[in-house]
């Protein structure tokens, strides 16, 4: 059985927080390979730019990390995603696969609202991630991960943006030239 991590998000844009959390539990968890994978349209987000954009900028933050990795199924999905759907064609396609949901501190508090929650704890791992400002009890299963917080969001990379100020240091380098050429946030 391979031990696979899945780090969904809509990833407007990919930020050096969720490298800093793929890598660290990837590496504290002892997975094979942890996989990021964008929303076509995350049930809990009103608002995304373009998914080709989105993805232009995951492929350029983990080309050179050959633990990290993209999973294109919610994208090639399309429509709105919700997990539940997701794990089950991944675990159908995959069956030698373990999963392991990797959820920051903001979702463990939207797990009542998830689609089908009873069903999908059922069905994977769930490892919880600190996150300031967010409270990690919960009545479901999870294995936590504590790590030195890094507070970054999107949406702040996003209105940095748009205010003209640096992201760098934010997001890897090669994300920030793409949204510097392609004139993303403004």
């Amino acid at each position: 059985m391979k031990k696979i991590g899945l780090l969904g998000g809509s990833f407007n844009p990919v930020h050096n927080g969720h490298l800093f959390i793929a890598q660290q539990v990837a590496q504290q968890f002892n997975l094979d390979k942890v996989y990021l994978m964008p929303a076509y349209i995350a049930p809990h987000k009103t608002n995304t730019n373009n998914v080709s954009q989105r993805i232009d900028m995951l492929q350029a933050a983990v080309a050179n990390n050959e633990q990290l990795d993209i999973e294109y199924y919610e994208v090639n999905h399309q429509g709105t995603s919700y997990s539940y759907h997701t794990i089950c064609a991944l675990k159908e396609k995959h069956p030698d696969y373990q999963y392991y949901f990797i959820i920051g501190a903001d979702m463990i508090e939207y797990l009542p609202q998830w689609y089908r929650i009873d069903d999908l704890i059922q069905e994977i791992t769930f490892i919880g991630v600190n996150r300031a400002h967010y409270k990690t009890a919960t009545p479901y299963p999870i294995e936590y991960i504590e790590l030195p917080l890094l507070d970054i969001s999107s949406s702040q990379i996003r209105h940095y943006c748009r205010c003209g100020r640096s992201i760098r240091y934010l997001v890897p380098e090669s994300v920030r030239q793409y949204i510097e050429e392609k004139e993303l946030y403004v």
